[in-house]
């Protein structure tokens, strides 16, 4: 079988990405900040959007598999 594209888009909000960098304590302060922006500043329209701060993990696993599937 042909291998198929799909591009997803993963959004969470500035406080909680700022609050995981914390509690990682390796990351630069404000890098996840500004990679959100750097990495959606393409215009590119995604197939799927997953909010990473709102959907348990189990959930956006599901939506990639199903996206995946239907290609």
């Amino acid at each position: 079988a042909a291998a198929s594209d799909v591009y997803k888009r993963q959004r969470c909000e500035d406080e909680e990405l700022e609050r995981r960098e914390k509690q990682r304590g390796d990351r630069h302060p404000g890098l996840a900040r500004r990679s959100a922006v750097a990495c959606h500043a393409h215009g590119l329209e995604y197939d799927l959007e997953l909010r990473t701060d709102l959907q348990p993990t189990e959930e956006s696993v599901s939506a990639i598999v199903a996206a995946l599937q239907a290609t």
